[in-house]
């Protein structure tokens, strides 16, 4: 009979890798670390290149700030010497290119220290020195206390390196003369308003007593008579009630609102209280500051 072990089962192929001598181990490891070193060359040569595109189409068109944020990926180390001296060359260009704009608010006396510039809704967070942006339109706003709003639009150029703007700011006029704040006699609502006032109140308390009455008395009517006829008297007087109650209401509120508007049209800058004299209207008169 023949022996198991005769014929052995062929083993991995993984086993003859630990047959090799050290040198031939030695080499393999070489052979692999050249292989992955190549491979992140080459990624990292295709990451500088994409670079340098994505830089020069944001150049073209016109956002010079975004393709001067991307420039340094291919400034890196890993980078190829020649395309890094491409990528310098394009980032001192853009230095030269990138415009900037200075906003100076001018006052009678000066500069306006304390002025707040707008740029296309934004804060600028130091309006005293240059902020950099890409060629292009934008719409500046200045604010300052005792001077009136002003707003103007600006473009901007490439290479415009200050672009510096005088904004003038005109001060905020002076009111129109005010009455003095001792207030007159005879300003104060008449006692006929207030009157009127709570008759409305009173109607519109007696509207709603009147309805929910009307409304608890149909329901009665509709629990006790679900077929035949019923006296509906009771609830039609309720009801009526209730509008008359609401139609004072809306007409006392209206008479209130006349008399007060009319007091206030007659006790105009110009008027004098009945109670006061001749004598009285030319030495007190309405006192006006400008």
């Amino acid at each position: 009979m023949a022996s198991c072990t005769s014929n052995p089962v062929p083993r991995p192929e993984t086993d003859s890798l630990l047959n090799l001598g050290p040198r031939s181990v030695t080499c393999f490891l070489v052979a692999a670390t050249c292989a992955l070193t190549s491979v992140a060359r080459a990624d990292d040569l295709a990451s500088c290149n994409a670079a340098l595109v994505q830089g020069q189409e944001l150049a073209r068109a016109g956002r010079l700030l975004a393709a001067r944020a991307a420039y340094p990926a291919c400034l890196r180390a890993e980078c190829d010497e020649s395309l890094r001296a491409v990528c310098a060359n394009f980032v001192a260009d853009l230095g030269n290119r990138i415009p900037s704009l200075l906003v100076e608010p001018r006052g009678e006396h000066g500069r306006i220290e304390d002025a707040r510039v707008y740029l296309d809704g934004r804060p600028l967070a130091d309006a005293r020195t240059p902020i950099e942006l890409d060629p292009g339109e934008y719409a500046v706003r200045v604010e300052a206390p005792k001077y009136v709003t002003k707003e103007e639009r600006v473009v901007v150029a490439e290479r415009e390196r200050p672009r510096s703007i005088v904004v003038p700011m005109s001060p905020v006029p002076s009111d129109s003369p005010q009455r003095s704040t001792v207030p007159a006699a005879g300003s104060t609502l008449p006692a006929s308003v207030y009157v009127v006032g709570a008759v409305s109140l009173a109607a519109v308390g007696s509207f709603g007593y009147f309805a929910l009455r009307g409304k608890q008395t149909e329901s009665d009517l509709r629990a006790s008579c679900p077929t035949g006829p019923c006296d509906s008297g009771p609830m039609r007087r309720e009801y009526l009630a209730a509008d008359i109650s609401l139609g004072v209401a809306i007409v006392a509120a209206g008479a209130a609102l006349w008399i007060a508007l009319t007091h206030h049209r007659d006790v105009g800058p110009n008027s004098t209280p009945a109670s006061h004299s001749s004598r009285d209207r030319h030495q007190a008169p309405i006192v006006w500051s400008y």
